[in-house]
């Protein structure tokens, strides 16, 4: 995903998206390329064949996005590179809100600390926010005062762009000590930006503020979130490709929990949506079956068979084999779900079969 702000469709497509699926085309194992333009995004689709690795495609994509990187419009923000699986339902949908807290602050205390704290954890492949509206500082110029000395719009922005800069300047050094200098020239505030010099001819000794009313303010609504009518900011959890659910869910639970002391007075972090559960559920659901089944199966020896060796024998038969599988599953690195839970569940008749005959 890259954003490339007020660039339309088309430019999207021209500028971003062909560049990038020229790098993309020569990683082996590519199966499909997909691109979708947006207005300000371009989103860039990749699916591989079922023998490539997840972590070696996702690791060759990153090294090619990177290197095409200067083929980019400067404007354009760095590449976001995420590994997901396709059409995988979020995990998790947790809620944010604090009743004490501006609504700016507390989107950035979600997308700066909240968000980055559930993608490090393992087997999560992206958080996505809504109902987030982070802070911006909005330039509005006056058109009359700009004309009045022979300006335009233009040069605003210009003069913003060219000041507005935090950059390495080199480094200093003598016998003993070393030292990066670094030119820190990024405005932070809305004085800040209004107190910068306007950088065109005839404008000597103007600076932004004369000619532009410059506000700190927060990003107009365009998704909203609420949990008992109380305004929310949600985040969807999704899993990596091959990851456990259940032990994602688990872990990331975890991770909220130990986060919540971090957090200011007030904030409310909580679990609304956990998918999890309905396959917890459902293994719990098998589970039992095997179990009944097990049961039903010896029952069923001893009432035709009358004879308690044999059943006996069955009896031992399916737990040691249940075990013994449980086990090759754990060596094997396969993870106990829903399938591998009901092909046991079908093999206990014909380990039954099987106990007879010996």
């Amino acid at each position: 995903t890259v954003v490339y702000p007020g660039a339309d469709p088309e430019t999207i497509e021209q500028k971003i998206l062909e560049p990038l699926e020229e790098a993309v085309n020569g990683i082996a194992g590519l199966d499909k390329v997909s691109g979708n333009a947006f207005p300000n995004i371009a989103q860039l689709v990749l699916q591989f064949k079922l023998e490539k690795n997840g972590d070696q495609a996702s690791q060759e994509v990153r090294d090619k996005i990177f290197a095409a990187l200067s083929e980019l419009p400067d404007e354009a923000e760095t590449p976001v590179i995420q590994k997901f699986d396709v059409g995988g339902a979020p995990v998790l949908t947790i809620s944010v809100s604090n009743p004490q807290s501006e609504y700016g602050a507390l989107s950035n205390l979600t997308d700066d600390v909240i968000k980055p704290a559930i993608e490090r954890i393992s087997g999560v492949a992206a958080v996505t926010l809504s109902g987030d509206r982070l802070r911006e500082i909005h330039v509005l110029v006056n058109r009359k005062d700009l004309s009045g000395y022979g300006l335009t719009p233009a040069d605003i922005v210009n003069s913003i762009q060219a000041q507005n800069i935090d950059i390495p300047a080199g480094k200093l050094q003598n016998d003993t000590n070393y030292w990066n200098i670094r030119v820190k020239g990024r405005a932070d505030t809305a004085t800040q930006i209004a107190n910068l010099p306007i950088l065109s001819a005839g404008a000597t000794g103007l600076r932004i503020g004369n000619v532009a009313q410059v506000k700190d303010t927060i990003a107009d609504r365009e998704t909203g979130g609420y949990i008992n009518k109380t305004e929310t900011i949600l985040l969807s959890v999704q899993r990596q490709s091959g990851s456990n659910t259940p032990q994602v869910s688990e872990d990331v639970q975890k991770g909220l929990a130990k986060l919540k002391d971090q957090l200011p007075p007030g904030t409310k972090v909580d679990v609304v949506s956990d998918n999890s559960i309905y396959i917890k559920g459902s293994i719990d659901s098998v589970k039992l079956d095997l179990v009944l089944g097990a049961l039903l199966a010896t029952f069923i020896v001893l009432l035709f068979l009358r004879d308690p060796w044999i059943t006996l024998i069955s009896a031992i038969a399916l737990p040691v084999s249940v075990i013994g599988t449980f086990a090759f599953l754990q060596v094997m690195g396969f993870t106990l779900n829903m399938m591998s839970t009901l092909g046991l569940s079908l093999a206990i008749g014909i380990l039954i079969d099987d106990a007879i005959i010996v």
